[in-house]
């Protein structure tokens, strides 16, 4: 009986990691990526592989196992790498700009250009990890923001380009996730006084939104169960806050909606309101 192929990215811990525990669970078999797979232990249906996706020889390597291995098939990939620049945007510097655009939007990107073929094989579907901050600004994670709009206007024109390849495209909204996210958070060291209090607040949210994280098994649910449904829907929001924030940005008018955020900044982060 055939088996169906999962490589999910960043899987050594937190959505990723449920999400690979996940599929095995459904009977898939499940390529857990990751830079460090010797983090993953050992578990039935689970295969640790070694996989940066900026890396191109790493890219490589993937397709050149799927071929070797499983037939040039794919059945599903789940682009979850990724990770957040914190701070204001006035203080990132290029590096960081760059290093934010290249592991959380060009690399996804690149690694579902060489594997669709495997993927339409299959008629497999690619499932990308956003966040609700894909569409929507918030204070102090404008680097982040800015990589999530794009991977989500790039999974837009990739769901249109595949139309009748019988690939399905995917984006996945969650809100705040119990993971690691916060720990591999990359933080401005040294803020300037105007900064000083913001920071302090910002600080402060992120331990109080951890409090209240949904656990990551709740996404790798819905990661599953999208990738097992013909007619799942192109974007899904996952999480209280992430719905209602979906929920908002739907029914509010636009000039409503960002007089909210400027609002909400201001009680949050202690930012003026000046026009």
């Amino acid at each position: 009986m055939y088996s169906p192929v999962v490589l999910i990215t960043g899987a050594s811990t937190g959505i990723g990691l449920a999400s690979a525990q996940a599929f095995a669970a459904a009977g898939w078999t499940v390529l857990a990526a990751s830079r460090t797979p010797e983090r993953l232990a050992a578990a039935a249906g689970i295969r640790a592989v070694l996989l940066d996706p900026c890396s191109a020889s790493q890219r490589a390597e993937m397709v050149a196992l799927l071929q070797q291995e499983y037939g040039g098939r794919l059945d599903c990939l789940v682009n979850n790498a990724g990770y957040a620049q914190s701070g204001p945007v006035e203080l990132l510097d290029e590096q960081g700009w760059r290093a934010q655009m290249e592991v959380n939007l060009i690399a996804p990107a690149l690694l579902t250009a060489a594997l669709l073929p495997a993927l339409r094989l299959a008629r497999g579907s690619v499932i990308n990890i956003s966040s609700i901050l894909g569409r929507s600004g918030y204070a102090w994670q404008g680097a982040y923001c800015a990589s999530k709009f794009g991977l989500e206007g790039w999974s837009e024109a990739l769901m249109l380009e595949t139309q009748g390849q019988g690939v399905r495209v995917h984006l996945i909204e969650p809100g705040s996730t119990a993971s690691d996210f916060d720990g591999h958070m990359q933080r401005i060291a040294s803020l300037p006084p105007l900064y000083q209090a913001a920071g302090t607040r910002f600080a402060s949210l992120r331990l109080r939104l951890a409090g209240r994280a949904q656990p990551a098994g709740k996404v790798a649910a819905v990661i599953v169960r999208t990738a097992t449904r013909r007619r799942a829907p192109f974007r899904q929001q996952v999480g209280l806050d992430a719905r209602a924030a979906g929920w908002l940005m739907a029914c509010l008018p636009a000039s409503w909606y960002n007089g909210l955020n400027r609002l909400l900044a201001r009680r949050l982060f202690g930012l003026g309101g000046e026009r």
